[in-house]
């Protein structure tokens, strides 16, 4: 049967106070959206490598923010320790949000890759000389390794140093969530990392994760959150052509005009 998502119910594996803003628009046209918090992010303690790295005023000819969470937390670093900005050649932010969120607090960027990911990084980095070039990534603790090792190939120095953490929300905190879920039947679901897709199963306690999926459609954010979903025998619906919230929302309003219930 096709799906009308307009009173229907789609799960964002996001917390309401992090995506209540970004998916206003679907709400507004009537959907039903359960917002799930599958991550709880908090500050690594292996931040204190970045603090000790930026009090000797190290210099640097890049540095790479991955996500906004990896600019935020180098924030509260560059805080601690007066560090002094300008003593980093370039500046990569991936993603609009992690851009704006930088040039707020004073931190300039220089480039945003178009494909808002790692590749779309060494995409913009592949013509450029990068021998012996300093640069610095503040990352997740379990962030994918594909950039660094890119840069290590093309005999960069690079200091990778996770910033944050990703962590498991308890379940008992989540008690009336995952009985709201259990007790509907949705209509999509929206992934916006590889983390936010395991956590959820884990959380969910799901055992056959094609069988539980099987009647409903996923978005994936990008190419690597596909990846680990479809390893795991769960088809992927769509993924958006810009890797954001807004791509996403964009999508499911495409999904929304598409699919009809018939009667």
């Amino acid at each position: 049967m096709d799906i009308k998502l307009t009173n229907g119910k789609k799960t964002i594996t996001r917390s309401k106070e992090q995506s209540q803003n970004d998916f206003a628009e679907l709400e507004s046209l009537g959907i039903n959206v359960i917002y799930f918090p599958a991550i709880k992010i908090e500050e690594s303690e292996r931040i204190i490598d970045l603090k000790i790295l930026l009090s000797k005023n190290s210099r640097f000819d890049y540095i790479i923010f991955p996500s906004f969470n990896s600019a935020k937390y180098f924030l509260v670093a560059l805080n601690e320790t007066y560090y002094d900005i300008n003593l980093i050649k370039q500046k990569i932010a991936v993603g609009s949000k992690t851009k704006a969120y930088c040039e707020k607090h004073k931190i300039h960027i220089d480039y945003v890759p178009e494909e808002y990911s790692a590749e779309g990084v060494i995409k913009y980095l592949s013509d450029r000389d990068l021998e012996g070039k300093k640069i610095l990534i503040p990352k997740s603790e379990i962030g994918r390794r594909d950039l660094e090792n890119y840069l290590r190939e093309r005999k960069s120095e690079v200091f990778s140093i996770p910033v944050y953490k990703n962590e498991l929300p308890n379940e008992d905190d989540l008690k009336n969530i995952i009985d709201e879920v259990n007790e509907s039947e949705i209509d999509l679901f929206l992934f916006t990392s590889p983390s936010n897709y395991e956590n959820f199963v884990t959380l969910m306690n799901i055992e056959d994760e094609a069988d539980y999926f099987s009647n409903s459609r996923i978005i994936a954010i990008g190419n690597s959150t596909k990846k680990v979903i479809e390893e795991n025998g769960v088809e992927v619906f769509s993924v958006p052509n810009e890797f954001t919230i807004e791509g996403m929302v964009n999508e499911v309003k495409k999904i929304n005009d598409l699919f009809v219930v018939k009667s």
